[in-house]
């Protein structure tokens, strides 16, 4: 059995806690960037919902309109054909 110093025994922990904290700052750094793609995935993905739902929005509201324009046609003419008075 091979008896080592103290500080060599402090030396060897010393090193392997290096290599863990190089590690730990790797995977963390990895790990930031990973966070960071998807910030800004999330942000151009909420642009274009955003644009979307604008355009939705606008081609509803222009059928609404069309849809309102063409009931009151047709009512007018079917009240006209209905007019007793006519």
């Amino acid at each position: 059995m091979i008896q080592s110093t103290p500080s060599s025994l402090f030396a060897d922990i010393r090193m392997k806690l290096d290599q863990q904290t190089k590690a730990l700052e790797q995977k963390m750094e990895a790990q930031v960037s990973t966070v960071m793609e998807l910030q800004e995935y999330f942000k151009k993905r909420s642009e274009i919902e955003q644009d979307y739902s604008q355009k939705l929005d606008r081609l509803a509201k222009t059928f609404q309109a069309k849809q309102k324009t063409d009931r009151q046609r047709c009512c007018v003419y079917i009240d006209s054909a209905f007019d007793p008075n006519l």
